[in-house]
């Protein structure tokens, strides 16, 4: 992590490729053009199955899943295409990203 910080990437030290990299500037320039961008959180308005709710998307759209990672504090929904909540519960990460997953590999039938 320190070398991300550093250096803005890091390499692999036996053959100088880059594994990870800071992007800058808005995040929305490396995206598809047709993606939809949905936040997730605990604080939305909208409670929704994510089953139905991936049901209803086209299947020419790209998700984009922003999620919150923090003890503290919420995703911004300001950039956002959707800003929803898949429980009525506060869900750890990992858990919502595993619904997210699986959600997902349903819709997409890579079962």
């Amino acid at each position: 992590m320190l070398e991300l910080l550093e250096r803005k990437r890091v390499r692999v030290p036996e053959t100088n490729e880059v594994i990870i990299q800071q992007l800058d500037g808005p995040l929305t320039q490396y995206l598809p053009s047709n993606s939809r961008i949905v936040g997730l959180s605990y604080n939305a308005e909208k409670v929704m199955d994510i089953n139905d709710y991936l049901s209803t998307m086209a299947d020419d759209v790209t998700p984009i899943f922003v999620m919150g990672a923090m003890v503290r504090g919420k995703v911004n929904k300001a950039g956002t295409d959707n800003y929803i909540s898949i429980s009525n519960y506060p869900l750890s990460a990992a858990y919502s990203t595993a619904l997210v997953f699986i959600a997902l590999a349903n819709k997409w039938e890579l079962h």
